[in-house]
């Protein structure tokens, strides 16, 4: 049938896998990170003078089939709390970090229950302008460190950059 039949090896052994690979099998290598979750940063006040005390809020929207593990998630149990991470040296910390109540799944890919967020949920962490702070827009910079699972499969640690803007006013 074929004079070459080099040609027909060829065509068996590189071509059909990739005519199959295309028919159907190009989930076999999956994505195991999701998107980021959508997310919306903002202080309760626009403008704060040195010493204020604000409230950083940030609203976190889990893809749809994936959750985040709850900020309450212990370490030894596997997977990562959520947690903000800041970098900038103007806002600093006051208290503990705050989530809206998670719900409580037996997760399969670690084996225990833990509580997790698979709807929309708030972080808030409070934060005090540190003395010494220019006039003007002083932007908090950091990161949300997340852990995301969908039950069958958990995305390693991920980071996302956030940002919110904050006036510090000296005439206050």
């Amino acid at each position: 049938m074929f004079r070459n039949s080099g040609l027909w090896l060829a065509a068996t052994f590189l071509l059909a896998p990739a005519l199959l690979w295309g028919q159907g099998f190009s989930g076999f290598l999956e994505a195991t990170t999701p998107p980021p979750p959508k997310t919306y940063v903002e202080f309760d006040h626009y403008t704060a003078k040195v010493g204020e005390i604000v409230t950083l809020t940030v609203r976190v929207f889990p893809v749809t089939g994936w959750y985040l593990y709850s900020i309450l998630v212990s370490p030894a149990d596997g997977p990562e709390p959520t947690r903000i991470v800041t970098s900038t040296a103007t806002h600093l910390a006051v208290g503990v970090l705050q989530e809206t109540q998670p719900e409580w799944v037996e997760d399969e890919a670690f084996g225990v229950k833990l509580p997790v967020h698979r709807q929309a949920f708030v972080l808030t962490q409070r934060f005090k302008i540190a003395e010494g702070t220019k006039s003007g827009v002083q932007d908090w910079k950091g990161e949300l460190h997340f852990q995301s699972c969908n039950q069958r499969i958990c995305a390693p640690l991920q980071r996302l950059a956030l940002t919110a803007p904050l006036e510090v006013d000296q005439d206050l």
